[in-house]
């Protein structure tokens, strides 16, 4: 049998015995089963207020807040930087639709100069 098949068959049994150990106050059990329950939390939200980017002229005073929450010490580097990418991830977006909305009006202005 594969591991896979071998696990399977045995995990509600592993699982009976680490949740009893839990319960007789072994901590690494209770650890455990926490951990599986309850799973730290990969991030937290981010207490900052910032400007809407609704267009590309927008995406300088939202990078300056996140700047400004670093230096102020209200988001770590990292925040700042996942924050950061957040904004950039909203540019590339606005920048898509600014330039197929673009190629559309050009493809149209070529189909009038055509007929």
């Amino acid at each position: 049998a594969t591991a896979d098949a071998l696990g399977a068959a045995a995990a509600a049994e592993v699982v009976t015995k680490v949740i009893e150990a839990a319960r007789r106050g072994e901590s690494w059990a209770a650890l455990a089963v926490l951990k599986r329950v309850w799973p730290a939390r990969a991030g937290r939200p981010t207490p900052v207020a910032l400007p809407s980017v609704r267009t590309a002229a927008d995406v300088p005073a939202a990078i300056d807040a996140v700047l400004a929450a670093v230096g102020r010490g209200e988001l770590s580097t990292s925040e700042g930087a996942d924050l950061a990418g957040l904004i950039e991830a909203a540019r590339r977006g606005i920048e898509t639709t600014t330039l197929a909305a673009e190629v559309a009006d050009l493809r149209r202005q070529v189909e009038e100069i055509r007929k």
